[in-house]
């Protein structure tokens, strides 16, 4: 059987080289890292086939806002993963990826990307292509959790997920259009919760709607916000027995907080196509500079729910130091459970409804992620 091939947009840039990686240690597929800079994508390629076995990384250019370049990249191909940042042309992406008669896959955080996603969802499963967005772990993993939560409580009624990201900027080459592209999203900043069997936003004024969650070490206890991810909307269709869920992240630092995100979301509004690439710097800036140890992820989940006339809670504790890997290792869960047939469905997917998540977790933790589940029940 010949070898599927895969090519990685921003195949180059920290998640693109992660996701790489991860391919060549847990598949057999081909891959060809593509971006703007050819000679960026072709050391990357010489870098990898030096360290793994088999020759089977090459390197190209491809300009994602071009589609005709697409086009060109993707002859050959049978799965093409978004790792850049270049949500504004997922128009011309999509194009491209349909009419060359490939599969998709992004890690993309990004409204805007899943509305224009989501307008062409029938052209997407009428050409019989399968479409997964929003992989990576934030979005990617929260709502496969709750669906794992789902699988193993018969009677699933709460099923809360936090995430605390701690991390060491400094230590990465960030591009100024990664920090504008986060920035752009939390300008349309939504916090809501489902509660009681609907979804609401979460008042300002309410401080059970900012929970502090215990992360456990070395974080420990701190205050969160809801934050709502399109992967969790659906959730109450799917579990029907379920009627509290929702998903809380913890701050960045006392400046990005309550600094520089307020006066960045108020300027986007005011002038937003100056502002961006700004408020993008000073986000970066302020994350570089006063994000303090300890360093670290942990995404959690804490369900509830009955099984046989008895109290059931399922806990489950994700942790890594590096959010790039964080970033690479469901997603290449993901593509494994792809190439087998598994997570390969004509029509548009959100990643975490697509995985099956219990292989998901098996093989991210046998990728390196510290995964913990403990189950009690009771009377």
């Amino acid at each position: 059987m010949i070898a599927k091939s895969i090519l990685i947009l921003g195949g180059y840039g920290n998640a693109g080289l992660a996701i790489a990686r991860l391919c060549l240690e847990y598949t057999d597929a081909r891959l060809t890292l593509a971006g703007r800079s050819q000679s960026k994508a072709v050391e990357a390629a010489a870098q990898l086939n030096a360290q793994y076995e088999g020759f089977r990384v090459a390197g190209l250019q491809a300009d994602a806002s071009k589609e005709e370049d697409l086009k060109r990249a993707l002859v050959g191909v049978d799965l093409l993963v978004v790792a850049s940042s270049t949500s504004p042309y997922v128009q011309q992406i999509a194009s491209a990826t349909l009419e060359s008669g490939v599969d998709y896959l992004d890690i993309q955080f990004s409204t805007a990307k899943v509305k224009v996603l989501q307008s062409r969802a029938d052209e997407i499963k009428e050409a019989g292509r399968c479409f997964i967005t929003d992989g990576g772990f934030h979005p990617g993993i929260p709502a496969a959790l709750v669906r794992y939560a789902g699988d193993n409580i018969p009677n699933l009624e709460r099923a809360m997920v936090g995430a605390v990201l701690k991390i060491d900027w400094g230590a990465y080459d960030i591009g100024a259009s990664t920090a504008e592209e986060f920035v752009t999203e939390f300008r349309d900043y939504q916090a809501e919760v489902f509660r009681k069997g609907r979804w609401k936003k979460a008042s300002m004024l309410r401080m059970k709607n900012f929970p502090k969650i215990d992360f456990g070490e070395p974080f420990g206890r701190v205050p969160t916000a809801p934050m709502m991810l399109e992967e969790m909307r659906c959730l109450p269709d799917m579990i029907p027995t379920l009627r509290d869920t929702a998903f809380y992240v913890a701050g960045f630092n006392w400046l990005v907080d309550w600094v520089l995100f307020p006066a960045g979301i108020l300027a986007m509004r005011l002038g937003p196509k100056v502002a961006h690439r700004a408020v993008g710097d000073a986000v970066f800036w302020g994350w570089k500079k006063f994000t303090k140890p300890p360093y670290g992820i942990v995404l959690q989940l804490q369900a509830r729910g009955t099984e046989h006339d008895r109290s059931k809670v399922l806990r489950v504790r994700l942790a890594h130091q590096d959010g790039y890997f964080l970033t690479a290792a469901p997603t290449v869960a993901c593509i494994r459970q792809y190439l087998e047939g598994v997570a390969m469905r004509p029509g548009l997917h959100f990643m975490a409804h697509i995985v099956d998540p219990a292989l998901m977790l098996k093989d991210i933790e046998s990728m390196g992620v510290e995964v913990a589940i403990k189950e009690d029940t009771s009377l």
